[in-house]
């Protein structure tokens, strides 16, 4: 709808459509504007969310999941069949999506039952889905260099590969939970 009448700025942004007459008015309320980007908010003692990532960093969750995940390292440590393990832990402090998969590894329990043989199996894995190899050491443990090779470490570890049991496809995806089958 035009008017012929001259509008400054504000008469034109704020303006007001009256159902019942089906006229566009000037508001003379008064506005709330809001930022581009909204991340939470909280009415009635209830948060609404809108921006997951930056909702956690608002409440400190952040630390939280870094802890978690520092304590899943630890684990990983503790079992001394992987080295190198410190360059995911600086990776950690700027990459949730690292943080995210050390927190799935965690919920199947995969870092507490690392084995020799278990390793061997990874390695395996590896070179099936992308040609690639870990660095074994003398010892048998897979050294870890660089970030890529810490993330192919914490993917596997998580499971990520994973093969349908009807139609024996192979998908890769870091969801997935624990399942236990009624009959073998």
């Amino acid at each position: 709808m035009t008017i012929n009448e001259p509008q400054d700025i504000t008469q034109r942004i704020f303006a007001l459509f009256d159902k019942s007459d089906k006229e566009l008015r000037a508001f003379d309320g008064s506005a709330i504007n809001f930022d581009d980007k909204i991340d939470c908010i909280y009415i009635n003692e209830q948060f609404y969310v809108f921006h997951k990532k930056s909702f956690e960093a608002i409440v400190g969750l952040e630390a939280e999941f870094t802890e978690a995940a520092q304590k899943t390292i630890n684990t990983i440590k503790g079992l001394s069949l992987v080295e190198g393990l410190d360059v995911i832990e600086q990776a950690i402090l700027h990459k949730p999506s690292l943080r995210k998969t050390l927190a799935h590894i965690a919920e199947k329990g995969n870092h507490t039952t690392l084995n020799k043989s278990e390793v061997q199996s990874m390695n395996g894995v590896l070179k099936m889905f992308q040609d690639e190899e870990f660095t074994i050491n003398p010892d048998g443990k897979i050294v870890i260099e660089d970030e890529k090779q810490g993330r192919n470490v914490l993917r596997i570890l998580n499971d990520y590969y994973k093969q349908g049991m009807t139609t024996k496809k192979y998908y890769g995806t870091d969801s997935g939970n624990l399942v236990n089958p009624v009959k073998m």
